[in-house]
Parts: structure tokens; C-alpha cells; sequence
């Protein structure tokens, strides 16, 4: 959020010790005051500086766990990859899970097992352009933000018709213009 600050950014990186959440979160949590500390750690903590949604801003950030249904599920919008192969990616990656140890998809594993997923993935809620977007093709709706494996693995499981029902989703929205 924000264009990833230079000053809030993870010490380290992934390949040599990326700093840890907690104490990344001891410095950056004041200047995201909005976003809840699952939703930090997932999205802005894990994928600093690799989301296409990074310039969303913070000031006005309004998270709600919500429970979606399966076809809440189907619904929701993949930026620029809700189609095939997309479609296809979910079921490889569900195949993953009956490979050998090593080769497993651990994700997968729990996916298939439970029929939901292990982390509520982040949605954001779009009801109207927001200042300063850098696409004109964002639609409105439910739009994917952080859980790409899980969902197109949940999109799968629905069009089998045996994904879960009752699944926690993170919901970001913006309070409308007045």
C-alpha cells in the first residue's frame, strides 16, 4: 500500500533473512493503522514491492473479515488472469498435492483435504474509481488482491462443486465520495 516506502520496507530480502514480521510490524504499524495485522502479513509483509495493487492507499482503508460462499468465490474478479490458462492453473496446482514428499504443493495438500483454504485470501471491494489509478481497466466488484494460488485452487474445487462453505475473506473497501 502506499508505493511500498522506502523507510517501511523489510530489512533483508527473501534469499538472506528477510526481516520477520513481528519486528517489521513493530515499525510499520503505525502507518497502517487500517490494516489489520493478518492482512499486513499476508499481503504487505510478504509481497512488499510485488503487488499490483501497492498504490491502493492506506488513509481510508477499511477491512472487514466477511464469509463468502462458493459462489461468492466464483465471482470474484482476477485482474488481467481470470481467464484460461487461469482457469487450468487451479487444477494443476491441486494435482500437486498428490505428488511425492518434496514435490508436494503443501497448500494444496490442506486444500484438498479441507475443501477451503488455510488463510483468508484479500479481496478489495471496487465501487467506483479511487484517486490516482494507475490502470483504466480495473473492474468494478470484488477484485483479487492477495491469495492468487488459493483462489484459482478454491475457483477449481467450486467447479467440481465440493468447495467448503462459510470461508473467511478479507474485504477491502473505501468509503464513498461525498
Amino acid at each position: 500500500m502506499d508505493n511500498y516506502p522506502n523507510h517501511l520496507q523489510p530489512h533483508g530480502n527473501d534469499t538472506f533473512g528477510k526481516e520477520g514480521f513481528a519486528s517489521w510490524w513493530e515499525r510499520a504499524r503505525a502507518s497502517f493503522a487500517t490494516v489489520p495485522r493478518n492482512v499486513a502479513r499476508q499481503w504487505l509483509h510478504r509481497h512488499w514491492g510485488r503487488s499490483d495493487f501497492g498504490w491502493l492507499p492506506s488513509a481510508g482503508a477499511q477491512f472487514t473479515l466477511e464469509i463468502w460462499q462458493p459462489a461468492d468465490v466464483a465471482a470474484l474478479q482476477v485482474w488481467r488472469e481470470g481467464h484460461p490458462p487461469y482457469d487450468e492453473w487451479g487444477k494443476h496446482l491441486l494435482s500437486l498435492a498428490m505428488k511425492p514428499p518434496g514435490w508436494r504443493y503443501p497448500v494444496a495438500s490442506i486444500m484438498n483435504r479441507h475443501l477451503r483454504w488455510p488463510a483468508p485470501p484479500i479481496a478489495w471491494h471496487r465501487g467506483a474509481p479511487i484517486a490516482n489509478e494507475p490502470w483504466d481497466d480495473l473492474p468494478n466488484g470484488f477484485i483479487l488482491l492477495e491469495g492468487n494460488r488459493r483462489i484459482a485452487m478454491a475457483k477449481a474445487l467450486e467447479r467440481r462443486g465440493t468447495l467448503g462453505t462459510n470461508l473467511p475473506v478479507w474485504v477491502l473497501r473505501y468509503p464513498s465520495p461525498r
